[in-house]
C-alpha cells in the first residue's frame, strides 16, 4: 500500500493525563522515498510533497478504521543532498509533521465512502479523491514545515 515510501509506522495506546491507557490509538507515519532526485520545480515540489503524504494519509488511515484512532501524525522523512559541506553526501531529513484529531477526520465530507485507491498516484487522482485529499491537509495542524527550505536544483 506504501511501497518504498515507508519510512516507520507507530501504533501506540493513548494515555491519559493521569498516566492510564485509554481505548484509543495513537498513529504516527514516517513517508518519503528514497531518492534524493526530482524532476519539480521549487513551487510544485512542496504542493506535491504535501499531497503524495494527504493520498498516504488517506489510504492508511481507510486500511485502518477499524481501530479506535485518536490521532493520526504523519511525517515526511526524504533524503536530500547536504549543501556547503565538506564532501559530498545524501542525509536524510524530517523536512514535514503534522497532527490530525480523529474529530476532525470523521468531518472530512467523503473520507468513509470515496475510495482512496481511485487514484494511480498522488499527482492524477480522480476528482472526488483530490478533493478529500485537500480537505486532509486543510486539516492538518503543522507541526513542522521545512518544505520551503529545500533548495530544487
Amino acid at each position: 500500500m506504501l511501497g518504498d515510501r515507508l519510512k516507520e509506522i507507530e501504533i501506540s495506546p493513548s494515555i491519559s493525563p493521569t498516566g492510564d491507557k485509554m481505548d484509543t490509538v495513537k498513529v504516527t507515519l514516517a513517508v518519503g522515498g528514497n531518492t534524493a532526485l526530482t524532476f519539480l520545480g521549487q513551487k510544485e515540489y512542496k504542493e506535491r510533497m504535501k499531497l503524495e503524504a494527504a493520498l498516504l494519509s488517506f489510504r492508511i488511515l481507510q486500511a485502518l478504521k477499524y481501530l479506535p484512532i485518536e490521532s493520526f501524525r504523519i511525517s515526511i522523512v526524504k533524503p536530500y543532498y547536504v549543501k556547503n559541506s565538506p564532501t559530498d553526501s545524501i542525509e536524510e531529513f524530517e523536512v514535514f509533521r503534522a497532527k490530525m484529531e480523529k474529530n476532525s477526520l470523521i468531518q472530512i465530507k467523503g473520507f468513509e465512502t470515496v475510495d482512496s485507491f481511485a487514484a494511480d498516484s498522488y499527482d492524477s487522482p480522480e476528482p472526488e479523491v483530490l478533493d478529500v485529499m485537500v480537505q486532509i491537509v486543510r486539516t492538518w495542524k503543522v507541526e513542522l514545515d521545512e518544505l520551503n527550505r529545500v533548495e530544487i536544483k
